[in-house]
């Protein structure tokens, strides 16, 4: 008779934290659930910093005809660089950086998917960003988070350089703001975001948040990594264009972040079920899982 007992099943609360715990992260939960977002220094290394800031920069010049100079432009408003995933391999990287994945799978869960990937570039011409919220088309909003983002400062954030500003604990008002209350010059609640160069800013899809102008000049870039919970449409065309190449070099938990494995979508066949084996823990627990 076998003495091999029936292992014991995981569900995805215990995983998601105790990824958490691993990576010393549980005093930035306590803070994406009271204030709505965190901040994690040093999350990118300098080559990495310098790497995408090439390719941002790339893409810039593509669509402008120039390159600006980080901290020289004094030219016209400058557009966002979007589709970035595909525009170097420094973004597939940044896509599994632990410390992200981390936080973002506490807010979305296991089945999160990548929606987009942007730079919101910048110059002292670029007006400020009205506070907002980043959940798409429900009203009163859940109270959990059904998209979030991970905004990571490619540049030193200061309000003169037109950082981030967010109201704390608004992931709570399940609205989004109206009238004067979207103004982050002059709405009194606002609190500037003011990071070194290299950290993460994460934020439940609620919270509300926008950006300051540009006072100096230069051109402030930052990276956007935008994902949703696998039930939400992605803004980007990621999964059409993902390659074997991609999948190879980034492994099967990247597949999964650009939606590989949904199984909706289909056509005569039918669904392909056997894919809803790469999300074992949904069914069970859609919180997490």
């Amino acid at each position: 008779m076998s003495s091999n007992k029936p292992s014991e099943r995981t569900f995805p609360r215990t995983e998601v934290f105790a990824e958490i715990d691993r990576l010393g992260l549980n005093s930035n939960v306590l803070e994406l659930e009271s204030e709505g977002y965190t901040v994690v220094p040093s999350v990118l290394d300098a080559e990495t910093i310098a790497r995408a800031q090439a390719a941002i920069l790339n893409q810039l010049e593509r669509k402008t005809g120039s390159r600006p100079d980080l901290k020289t432009y004094d030219g016209p408003a400058l557009p966002l660089a979007h589709f970035l995933l595909f525009e170097d391999e420094v973004f597939e990287e940044i896509l599994v950086n632990e410390v992200m994945l981390a936080l973002l799978t506490y807010l979305l869960g296991q089945s999160m998917a990548i929606s987009s990937m942007t730079s919101h570039v910048k110059a002292s011409a670029n007006s400020h960003l009205p506070l907002h919220s980043d959940t798409p088309g429900l009203f009163p909003f859940r109270s959990e988070s059904i998209v979030a983002n991970c905004n990571f400062a490619l540049d030193d954030y200061t309000k003169e350089n037109g950082c981030l500003g967010i109201i704390p604990s608004t992931h709570r008002f399940g609205r989004n703001p109206t009238g004067d209350e979207n103004n982050p010059h002059t709405n009194p609640f606002v609190v500037p975001i003011e990071v070194p160069i290299g950290s993460a800013i994460i934020y439940h899809g609620n919270t509300w948040h926008g950006a300051f102008k540009r006072e100096a000049p230069g051109v402030r870039l930052n990276l956007a990594v935008f994902m949703a919970r696998n039930f939400i449409t992605r803004q980007e065309r990621i999964k059409e264009n993902v390659t074997p190449e991609m999948i190879e070099r980034n492994g099967e938990r990247f597949a999964r972040l650009c939606s590989l494995y949904e199984f909706n979508g289909y056509e005569e066949d039918g669904p392909d079920f056997a894919k809803a084996a790469k999300y074992p823990g949904f069914l069970i627990d859609p919180r997490f899982g």
